[in-house]
């Protein structure tokens, strides 16, 4: 159902979609990957959105399949990632760092993931998520102990600090 779902939603038929994988969630509601799938649905609803009341209303809904999630699969460190990026968008910043930060505490290659949204902003040439994304980065780096990554992350970090300088205003 969520593979004819997911197919529904390349289409645009996105109401459509919805609908299947809501009804997959509800046969199989502790199903991690099918609510990883109805997460990421809202969250691209809210994208599509055409009004603020109905981009709210899906990022909601993002949230709360994504804390269920991490309640069904506590040891999974992306669905953090997810939860961390719906609740930014949400304008719960602290709750996004907590969030984020636990997430790369359960594994910090997260952070590389992070690294590859701040190279996509450069690209699209979005001056302040670039900032704002390096300045998270740069407390999320905070968290971690030595090792595990931590060099090549800082080094990166400084890397496209300097792109970050050299690229042209957005």
């Amino acid at each position: 159902m969520t593979f004819r779902a997911g197919s529904l939603e390349r289409k645009g038929a996105f109401h459509e979609a919805g609908m299947l994988y809501e009804r997959a969630a509800g046969m199989q509601e502790e199903h991690p990957k099918i609510l990883k799938q109805l997460g990421l649905h809202y969250f691209r609803m809210a994208k599509r959105a055409q009004t603020e009341d109905e981009h709210q209303k899906n990022l909601l809904f993002a949230k709360q399949v994504f804390e269920k999630l991490i309640a069904v699969e506590p040891d999974y460190p992306k669905n953090y990632f997810l939860l961390g990026w719906t609740l930014n968008d949400l304008m719960e910043v602290e709750k996004a760092k907590s969030t984020f930060f636990a997430g790369v505490q359960k594994n910090p290659n997260l952070l590389l993931s992070y690294l590859e949204r701040i190279r996509l902003s450069l690209y699209n040439h979005d001056q302040f998520q670039v900032k704002q994304d390096l300045a998270f980065l740069n407390e999320a780096l905070q968290t971690l102990p030595q090792g595990s990554r931590k060099d090549f992350v800082a080094a990166e970090i400084s890397s496209l600090l300097r792109l970050e300088k050299q690229s042209p205003p957005g």
